[in-house]
């Protein structure tokens, strides 16, 4: 069984879940089944259209993994409506997760981060932008050890200064008025996560962060001595 769990349910996370559940319905029809946990604790509402994708009102994973259910019925797909939190973690983020992660906040990406080093099988991908470029990151543990680490590159994730909407809910109200973001690079990044997460899959290590920018057309492996992007 390939557990999937999709934290974030927003710009990145419906793009991401408008074409990734087709594939794991038929790409991997036969081979052992798929279980797909949406987790988030916001709601969709009117002023979500211009970069989400949705259908009616309401907590979005709930929401979403209604339609999904409806449109894939070969999937199990189950909806968790709660951000995620120190007291949540180990009941969000299990042995043999492949995590991915789709979150606007620094404090959440930690708190998942820290979860899977204490996993010793576990795989996480995680997508941010901003309003043309961004990234996705991969970090691979396989019986205790690290394969990839990509945080070791990002202070801005191993010290947060924001927080977690889960404790602090009236941060996802500054998050509205902070820096604007377009659909085209949600959907970059949910490309990304998918093109990743297909390496994965077939067996393959992949580079454990892609940098792109919609702007010049650029998806491109990061390297560490990079001048930060």
């Amino acid at each position: 069984m390939l557990r999937v769990k999709v934290i974030g349910i927003g710009g990145i996370g419906t793009n991401l879940l408008a074409f990734l559940p087709r594939y794991l319905a038929y790409q991997w029809k036969g081979r052992g089944g798929v279980e797909m946990t949406l987790v988030d604790g916001d709601r969709f509402e009117g002023k979500n259209e211009a970069r989400q994708i949705f259908d009616e009102q309401g907590n979005k994973a709930k929401v979403t993994a209604r339609l999904l259910r409806t449109n894939f019925p070969s999937l199990a797909v189950f909806a968790l409506a709660e951000f995620v939190t120190p007291q949540n973690t180990k009941k969000v983020v299990r042995p043999g997760d492949i995590v991915l992660l789709a979150v606007d906040n620094h404090a959440t990406r930690k708190l998942v981060f820290d979860r899977c080093r204490e996993l010793a099988n576990v795989t996480l991908i995680s997508a941010g932008n901003d309003l043309v470029d961004g990234s996705v990151m991969v970090y691979i543990r396989r019986k205790g050890k690290d394969v990839t680490d990509p945080v070791r590159l990002h202070p801005e994730i191993q010290f947060p200064q924001d927080k977690n909407p889960g404790e602090d809910p009236s941060c996802m109200a500054l998050a509205a008025q902070g820096e604007p973001q377009l659909v085209l690079t949600n959907m970059a990044a949910a490309l990304g996560m998918a093109m990743v997460l297909f390496q994965i899959l077939e067996g393959r290590v992949p580079a454990e962060e892609i940098y792109f920018n919609i702007g010049t057309g650029v998806f491109r492996p990061r390297k560490e001595e990079s001048d930060g992007t």
